[in-house]
Formats: C-alpha cells, sequence, structure tokens
C-alpha cells in the first residue's frame, strides 16, 4: 500500500485469497488518499479502471532498494524483485512513445490540413510553425543519460542466460530501442569463485552473450562492452538480506551500466 509515492505497509493473501494488512504509518489527514499496487497494475482506492473506463496504468517503478527489501520481507528472490521493477520502467517507456508518437502525429495531421497562406498577404505561412518538431519528440530522439541496475543473470560457470536473465535482455532490447538511446554501456561480472583470470574471460562472454542478443532484436547503436570479472559485487540491494546463493546468482550478472 502506498501514500502517494511512499510504501507504508505490504498485504499478504492466503490460499483463500484472502487478504489483509496493518500498518503503524501516520497518514496526513483523517481521509488519507491511498494506492494499492500487484505486480505490474496500480489500482487507485478512489477509481478504478473499470469506472472510469480506462485501461489500468502500470505501477511506477519503485526504487531498486525499495524493491528489493519488499522482496526480502517476503521471501522472494532478488533478482525475480528486480526483473519486475524492470517491467514497470518498460511499461512507462511504452507508454510515454505511444504518447510521443500521438503528439507527433497530430502535429502531422494539423500542418497537412492547414491551407496555404495568400501569396499577397507576406504572411509566414502557419504551416511552417506546426511542423516543427514538438518538445516532446526532440527529446525523445536526444534522450537524456540513463543509469539502471538491471542484471541479466547467469548459469554458474557458463555464459548462457538464466531465464530469468533471457526476459531481462527481451526488456532491455525493448527498452533501448523505445527509448532511442544511441549509446549502451554494459559491464560483464562473475562470482567470486575461481582466478582472477578466468572470471574475467567468463565476463567478456557473457557480455558477448548479451551483444550478440541485442544484435540480433535489432538494437544498431553503440555498445561499449567492459568486463569486471569478480571485482565489483552486484549493489542494487542490501547484500545482508540475502543468501549466499542469491548473491552470486545477482553477481553472475551482465548489467545496463550506462545509456544516452
Amino acid at each position: 500500500m502506498f501514500e502517494g509515492d511512499v510504501a507504508v505497509a505490504t498485504a499478504k493473501a492466503n490460499d483463500n485469497g484472502d487478504w489483509s494488512l496493518a500498518t503503524d504509518h501516520k497518514f496526513a489527514g483523517p481521509d488519507p488518499k491511498f494506492s494499492l499496487r500487484s505486480g505490474s497494475f496500480k489500482i487507485a482506492s478512489e477509481t478504478s479502471a473499470e469506472d472510469n473506463g480506462s485501461h489500468a496504468k502500470p505501477a511506477a517503478a519503485l526504487p531498486p532498494q525499495t524493491a528489493v527489501s519488499d522482496a526480502a520481507q517476503r521471501g522472494t528472490s532478488p533478482s525475480v524483485a528486480l526483473l519486475k521493477n524492470f517491467e514497470n520502467v518498460v511499461a512507462s517507456a511504452r507508454e510515454e512513445a505511444a504518447a510521443q508518437a500521438q503528439t507527433g502525429s497530430a502535429v502531422t495531421a494539423t500542418a497537412t490540413a492547414s491551407p496555404p497562406a495568400s501569396q499577397n498577404s507576406g504572411a509566414v505561412p502557419e504551416v511552417q510553425a506546426l511542423a516543427s518538431t514538438p518538445p516532446e519528440v526532440a527529446s525523445s530522439e536526444h534522450p537524456q543519460s540513463a543509469t539502471i541496475p538491471v542484471p541479466m543473470t547467469f548459469i554458474f560457470d557458463e555464459a548462457t542466460l538464466t531465464s530469468d536473465g533471457e526476459k531481462t535482455a527481451k526488456l532491455l532490447l525493448d527498452y533501448v530501442q523505445l527509448k532511442k538511446f544511441k549509446s549502451i554501456s554494459l559491464t560483464g561480472h562473475a562470482d567470486e569463485r575461481g582466478t582472477a583470470e578466468y572470471n574475467m574471460d567468463l565476463s567478456r562472454k557473457r557480455l558477448d552473450t548479451v551483444a550478440a542478443y541485442l544484435r540480433n532484436g535489432g538494437y544498431d547503436g553503440e555498445l561499449k562492452l567492459i568486463p569486471e570479472g569478480a571485482a565489483q559485487p552486484f549493489i542494487g540491494i542490501d547484500r545482508s538480506k540475502f543468501s549466499r546463493d542469491d548473491l552470486m546468482q545477482l553477481d553472475r550478472r551482465v548489467e545496463l551500466r550506462n545509456a544516452m
């Protein structure tokens, strides 16, 4: 449960579908406005999607630390929690891209429908102003940099993605294409087992796996591949809350480090 963007409680359901929650949070007033979030959807307490005739919108992505902290409380794998959180990031990017496409179509339609200016008026044709690229479209072509901890996880001692790793790689491909990133940096990693030389080579192979996936999927921007070996364990979580196996699974990864 959220008040605004602040998580104030976590609800749990039993096998019968009954659920309950409790919180010590002090709400802002006697009639608080709160929302419930589950999976990829946000259900507002004031108005439902069915009431207003609109489709349910994807939940806003939580900060990675918050998403994984919630996972720790529920006993969920941190890699699954991060995957779910990234799904919300990509869903928001899809909505943004759709809105920009609609804006661009509306500008084009208006420009086409505008009558030509009188040859004798000396006025600047209105179509020229209307045909200018709107700020929303321009920003999508020159996006700001983005840094999102997205661990694409791998099978132990292999350059083969796990099933969750494959899902994350697919989401990453969608994301970089939706955002029209011209350049992305990926780092490759291994867990603490093995020699430094072996882990560095393994992290290179894992980078090659993800790079091939992105290229085969149609991404043609610049790829910067940075092997790290076992030098940088995953830090997008509170490592004290998870088992060694969970942590090493996250350490065996390729991660989006930066995108522009």
